[in-house]
């Protein structure tokens, strides 16, 4: 199969969407698969600059949250215009890994399924980015059900977001927790002794 899978945030990066998304990677090729990624560090530096950072920046001082929302959109509208100028390469499936990908990557046409990381309304609450309870938080509640219920499938990283998508949206995903790229972690049992009194 050729797989695609997007993301509206910057790939590579130091956090767990990215080494999930290298490890997936990794182990479909290892299949046989033909794997491409496609992020938001695809699109031009001056785009993101722009049409997202910038008016994200402007939003949030006029009211917390108007930013976030902006950006997001703007994220999803560039991602989709990668996708697009790559659909010649006749990409069989998407795994969008966000809310907005899964937006960007059903535009297309192409068939789409969507790894779900976290809570992305919560999480916006909890991070200081939107209002608790504010018309933005109840926008990106809105965005994750409308994402979960239009997706051809829901791939959650573990049992508790399986249990969240599900509570939110009635989308019974399916739990596949976190992996770890058995050939790059391997514990020198036999240095124990030796890493222990130098740690």
């Amino acid at each position: 199969m050729k797989i695609l899978i997007t993301t509206v945030f910057d790939y590579p990066h130091a956090g767990g969407l990215s080494t999930h998304v290298t490890t997936l990677k990794a182990g479909l090729e290892a299949r046989g698969h033909e794997v491409d990624v496609l992020s938001i560090s695809d699109a031009p530096g001056w785009q993101k600059k722009f049409y997202a950072r910038g008016p994200s920046f402007v939003l949030n001082k006029v009211k917390k949250g108007k930013g976030i929302i902006w950006s997001r959109k703007a994220r999803q509208n560039m991602l989709h215009k990668l996708i697009v100028e790559n659909k010649s390469k006749n990409y069989d499936i998407i795994n969008a890994q966000d809310a907005f990908a899964t937006f960007a990557s059903l535009e297309s046409g192409i068939p789409t399924v969507s790894t779900v990381h976290g809570y992305m309304a919560f999480e916006a609450v909890s991070s200081g980015s939107v209002v608790e309870g504010s018309e933005e938080a109840k926008l990106l509640q809105e965005m994750e059900k409308k994402a979960y219920s239009s997706t051809r499938k829901v791939i959650t990283v573990d049992q508790r977001i399986k249990d969240y998508v599900k509570k939110q949206t009635g989308v019974d995903g399916t739990a596949i927790r976190n992996f770890i790229d058995i050939h790059d972690f391997q514990p020198a049992t036999d240095k124990k002794a030796e890493l222990r009194k130098k740690h």
